[in-house]
């Protein structure tokens, strides 16, 4: 979707800058036409002046031509009102796709942000969990060891009382072991 919008916006923009320079060169076209021209009449009209003074033809003529002249300025005029038109058009229509693309940017580049926030606390998070849950297995160890001993201690000490409460050498299996080893090997 950002790819294609991007796309859009460039493509817009770049017709918008041909149809600028195509008329810019269309306009200085016109403009060199109509000041060859202009200046061509202005000859003719001071020829004519010169040659044709006293005819009333001639005023007639030069009267033609004056009304040509003030026609192909109006036009000149016409053109060039059209092409600061266009220009102005077209650098409104370019400043609204520069806006456009620059928010879309903007806009990318604040969820791209808040993106990376979310991840980096995400992986704290789960940093923090793993640290708790080896801690939590830590004192469940340390729980279960306790837990045994006790147990350990409490036979044992169940052990002692049920003999009278005194410990003979031979009370634990491997005493007992070591007795039976030493009977043998004194025959």
């Amino acid at each position: 979707g950002n790819d294609a919008d991007e796309r859009v916006l460039e493509s817009r923009n770049e017709d918008l800058q041909a149809a600028l320079d195509a008329q810019q060169t269309r306009y200085t076209d016109l403009e060199r036409e109509a000041q060859t021209r202009n200046t061509d009449l202005e000859r003719e009209l001071a020829a004519l002046k010169k040659k044709l003074s006293g005819h009333s033809a001639l005023t007639m003529t030069v009267n033609k031509l004056t009304e040509d002249l003030k026609e192909r300025e109006g036009h000149i005029s016409k053109l060039t009102s059209d092409k600061e038109k266009l220009e102005n058009y077209t650098k409104k229509a370019l400043h609204n796709v520069q806006e456009k693309y620059m928010l879309a940017i903007k806009t990318r580049t604040e969820q791209l942000k808040e993106k990376d926030e979310q991840i980096a606390q995400m992986k704290n998070t789960a940093k923090l969990k793993n640290q708790q849950d080896r801690r939590e297995g830590q004192l469940m160890s340390s729980a279960v060891y306790e837990l045994g001993m006790e147990i350990i201690e409490r036979r044992l000490v169940t052990a002692l009382d049920q003999r009278g409460g005194t410990a003979t050498t031979s009370d634990t299996w491997i005493q007992r072991q070591r007795d039976a080893v030493s009977r043998h090997s004194k025959f």
